[in-house]
């Protein structure tokens, strides 16, 4: 909650709707933020879209105990296929998840292709409220990738565990916003 109030104030003042969460290595929790803030702020009255946008080691599934069988990869894949089609919805709460779906073979192509930018402007239409579980900054380029294009990132690091010279290099390697 503590960390929904923190969101909700930075972008209290800016026309931000879409953040991606990520960390400088595996491990770090950014998945179990990225799931518990999203409950947190629908929960808060917002309506919230996640994304597992991690297409190699996905976790919002397991988070939410959903089928993974269809998602985002299937989205970007697929020009056929509506976001409606594939996000699961809480019944209890205004939150909607998009799963990773299979593991393509080129998740950062994927994640490159202006399917992923459009269907953001999409679901930032739609939803008080984007959150991009991505993969750690420092292991692969699809989370640099996703946080050019979402503009606001939530770096995530282990207390007393994340070495400085790692989340160092994470800051520096993401976009300036």
């Amino acid at each position: 909650r503590l960390l929904r109030a923190n969101v909700e104030f930075a972008i209290a003042s800016t026309d931000v709707k879409t953040l991606a969460v990520t960390s400088a290595g595996p491990g770090e929790g950014k998945s179990t933020v990225v799931a518990n803030l999203a409950v947190a702020m629908a929960q808060a009255g917002f309506s919230v879209v996640v994304i597992d946008a991690d297409m190699r080691r996905p976790a919002q599934q397991e988070a939410f105990n959903l089928s993974n069988e269809r998602g985002l990869s299937t989205l970007l894949a697929r020009s056929d296929v509506e976001w409606n089609s594939v996000a699961r919805a809480n019944a209890d709460l205004k939150l909607r998840v998009i799963t990773s779906g299979p593991i393509p073979p080129n998740p950062g192509d994927l994640l490159k292709s202006p399917r992923f930018n459009a269907l953001l402007e999409t679901l930032s239409d739609e939803f008080d409220m984007v959150i991009i579980d991505t993969p750690p900054a420092l292991a692969v380029s699809d989370a640099l990738v996703v946080a050019d294009v979402a503009k606001d990132v939530l770096l995530v690091s282990r207390a007393n565990e994340t070495r400085v010279d790692r989340l160092q290099a994470a800051v520096g390697a993401l976009p300036e916003t």
